[in-house]
């Protein structure tokens, strides 16, 4: 199985930042029950009844929005940053899911992304050039990860970096990038027919494959998480991941997430 980088990368900072959660959130205390209710007319016929869940303090929000910045983009939020994402917050005006959709929607996690594909494909940096290209495709609402990764499976420099001369080592190059192997699956097997429409296509069908899904979508659960996920965590994961950010918002916005990042003193 070929070395991923990433591997190795993205466990270290997922350690550093949760370490940072656990030394800069400050403390909160214990939240009241309180429902907001707010009415409105449709079409000066109808009116409609919101319930809101119970904002958190200040202190809880601030906290947070730093681990929400420390998980997704490895660092601590600016004084602007906090304020703008972290007040509205407290105040009831946003929620959990809106923030971290903010966050991972942002143009920096965007170009993370890109950087961290070429890394663990291309086992190099992007060029300027390339990573505003690759941020303009995810920018797109159609755009997506795997379509990026795709094309860089399916490129000339790929193919030479791994000298991949055929189907089924395109097809167990592409696996093994994320710790699958297909030595005698039926996917490996079937080579030939899963690259017939082309390398592009072919890349495509490897990383929505049910074996690539279940390493790809365990790796986004234990970096957010810190854990193992079970068999239905699993399942609800690759539910909520059929929309844009889905299961990523999911989990930064589930009570688990929310309470590692706080810590209460006596």
């Amino acid at each position: 199985m070929r070395w991923n980088p990433l591997r190795t990368l993205f466990a270290t900072t997922h350690e550093s930042a949760a370490s940072k959660r656990s030394r800069r959130h400050l403390s909160v205390e214990t939240l009241e029950g309180k429902a907001l209710m707010a009415y409105s007319a449709f079409a000066g016929v109808r009116a409609a009844a919101i319930v809101a869940k119970a904002a958190p303090t200040v202190e809880a929000a601030d906290a947070y929005v730093t681990g929400v910045f420390n998980t997704v983009l490895y660092r601590d939020p600016t004084e602007a940053e906090l304020s703008k994402l972290a007040t509205p917050l407290s105040a009831g005006k946003t929620t959990y899911a809106k923030v971290a959709a903010v966050v991972l929607n942002s143009r920096e996690n965007l170009g993370n992304i890109v950087t961290n594909s070429y890394y663990s494909i291309l086992n190099r940096a992007p060029g300027t050039a390339e990573l505003n290209n690759g941020i303009s495709l995810l920018s797109k609402k159609t755009g997506t990860e795997s379509q990026l990764q795709a094309r860089l499976f399916s490129s000339k420099e790929y193919l030479t970096l791994y000298s991949v001369k055929n189907p089924t080592q395109f097809v167990s190059s592409v696996a093994a990038t994320y710790g699958v192997t297909y030595s005698d699956s039926a996917l490996a097997a079937n080579s030939p027919n899963v690259v017939k429409k082309g390398l592009y296509q072919g890349a495509l069908t490897v990383l929505s494959s049910a074996q690539v899904m279940h390493s790809r979508l365990a790796f986004t659960y234990y970096s957010i998480l810190g854990e193992e996920p079970t068999p239905s965590a699993l399942a609800s994961l690759a539910h909520a991941s059929s929309t844009r950010f889905g299961g990523q918002i999911s989990l930064l916005s589930s009570q688990a997430f929310i309470q590692s990042t706080q810590i209460v003193v006596e």
